[in-house]
């Protein structure tokens, strides 16, 4: 039986293990060896807040590293300490071929000297153009610009902002207690040209969004209803931890305003204030998903290529006042981005205060 994130925390702190600083790291793929030392790793740096369970349970890591879900790359003493981990893996987006960029960590001793963008640039240059994979997304955090620099540096661009994204308390031991938000940004390996449609609301910034990603696409605005009849396809997971409900709309039914007081009042029941909903833009008529969500408080967040291998329209909703002020960013492309959400924002505001508020 696999032990809990909890039992791999106890054994952790029974265990206290110092690793010393200053020793030569070699940077490669993961080997089982390194399970324990990639989950004492998250531990010193997150405690038990890291808002992913397989980091801290070694059988788990082990096993998604196996089957090709999770591919790491660690970076090792000589006397086997890991002191650092990045991973691609299998996440939230329906694609199988977009695996997230994340699980990155470096242990506070070991942080001088560009490791962190080393670990990152072996698993991107190197190992990813090896993987049966078309792209690859990340987010990182908005609580310092460190992170941004290095997705730049790693060649990917920034498409969105996802407000207070990860859960207070978090990132407490890096000096951010509240809710973090986080900047979206993604890297392509293998393109897709594609037609987007996309609200009238939302064509400018959509334009804005697609542009200087390095990719094909021909963005149209969408004013046409759902065929008579159509269903919905929609599906959304909780992170009870992180409070987030993330929904993805793989196609837009006419029956959209059914479906959307359901996964509603799903938040509401489990007490899930950060809502975000992925809308596949691949049919004529998926402007109409704006239509329905933006009475709701459904605000712009992003853009992410090849999410359910065609494209995806980011909206999300807080049920609290959203930590603008909080968000530290690098590039210029990302405060327009900032920009963007922020007018959206307001203008959603109004627009929910209405009978589906």
């Amino acid at each position: 039986m696999t032990m809990s994130k909890a039992e791999a925390i106890q054994r952790i702190e029974s265990e206290p293990r110092e690793v010393t600083p200053g020793q030569p790291v070699e940077i490669g793929r993961f080997r089982p060896e390194d399970a324990w030392g990639v989950a004492r790793v998250f531990h010193e740096i997150y405690g038990d807040g890291y808002p992913a369970e397989i980091p801290y349970v070694p059988e788990r890591l082990i096993a998604a590293n196996a089957d090709g879900t999770t591919v790491s790359v660690v970076a090792r003493t000589p006397s086997g300490d890991v002191v650092g981990h990045v991973a691609l893996y299998r996440s939230s987006a329906p694609h199988p071929g977009l695996p997230e960029l994340g699980q990155g960590a470096v242990i506070p001793a070991y942080r001088r000297g560009g490791l962190a963008l080393r670990i990152q640039q072996i698993l991107l240059d190197e190992i990813a153009p090896t993987l049966p994979i078309d792209a690859a997304y990340g987010e990182a955090v908005a609580n310092h610009t460190s992170l941004q620099k290095m997705t730049g540096i790693l060649g990917c661009n920034d498409t969105g902002i996802e407000v207070d994204l990860m859960p207070e308390g978090a990132l407490a031991r890096e000096g951010a207690p509240d809710r973090v938000s986080v900047v979206m940004c993604t890297r392509t390996f293998c393109d897709r040209p594609q037609r987007l449609f996309v609200s009238p609301v939302y064509l400018d910034p959509a334009r804005f969004l697609v542009e200087g990603c390095g990719i094909d696409r021909a963005v149209e605005g969408s004013t046409a209803a759902p065929p008579p009849g159509s269903r919905t396809a929609m599906s959304a997971t909780s992170y009870a931890g992180a409070g987030v409900l993330r929904a993805n709309l793989s196609s837009v039914g006419a029956d959209l305003e059914e479906e959307a007081a359901l996964l509603e009042e799903r938040a509401e029941r489990e007490g899930l204030g950060v809502r975000q909903l992925f809308v596949s833009l691949h049919e004529p008529w998926a402007g109409h998903a704006a239509a329905v969500f933006r009475p709701r408080g459904y605000f712009l967040s992003g853009y992410f290529p090849r999410w359910f291998d065609h494209d995806a329209l980011v909206l999300q909703k807080l049920t609290h006042a959203p930590g603008f002020d909080r968000i530290k960013l690098y590039r210029e492309r990302a405060f327009r981005l900032l920009e963007l959400v922020r007018e959206d924002h307001r203008a959603v505001q109004a627009l929910a205060a209405g009978p589906h508020a």
